[in-house]
């Protein structure tokens, strides 16, 4: 998935705003915020998000997963 759809998905569907990305490059973690629009995520990325409560309840049960969980 793409930087651009996972932006708008998350929005739209939880009110959460995707504002950066981490990536494993050469076992060390770069942070690109606000990356182009082009930009690839992929298993092992990090999503940097803006959300309230409400937000943060939708992904949990959205992905079952915690905060900084892999």
């Amino acid at each position: 998935m793409f930087y651009e759809k996972a932006f708008f998905d998350l929005k739209k569907e939880s009110n959460v705003v995707l504002i950066g990305i981490v990536k494993n490059e050469n076992g060390k973690h770069k942070l690109f915020k606000n990356p182009e629009e082009s930009m690839k995520i992929e298993s092992g990325d990090y999503l940097i998000l803006l959300m309230d409560n409400k937000g943060q309840n939708r992904l949990k049960r959205m992905f079952h997963i915690e905060e900084g969980v892999n």
